[in-house]
């Protein structure tokens, strides 16, 4: 699904709202630099991180509350040369 909250420069709290509306268990988002490294910082951080998504990165990110701003924490992150992509 297309989604106008994934779009460069995309705000982080229409993608939020849009997750809380989706009533999901699980969600997976699919981004571009440096947006996806910003969401994920958002989701795991008090504004002092900072995730690095190289290119063709994926990040599992576990949520111990309602999502928002320092919800999670950061499972793990593979990179494309890590799974041998």
């Amino acid at each position: 699904m297309e989604l106008e909250a994934l779009e460069p420069g995309s705000d982080f709290s229409a993608l939020i709202d849009w997750t809380r509306n989706a009533k999901c268990t699980q969600v997976c988002w699919v981004g571009h630099a440096p947006d996806v490294g910003n969401f994920a910082s958002a989701l795991v951080g008090d504004g002092q991180a900072h995730v690095r998504f190289a290119k063709g990165a994926v990040a599992a990110i576990r949520l111990h509350e309602e999502i928002g701003y320092g919800a999670g924490e950061l499972y793990w992150l593979a990179t494309a040369k890590s799974l041998g992509v």
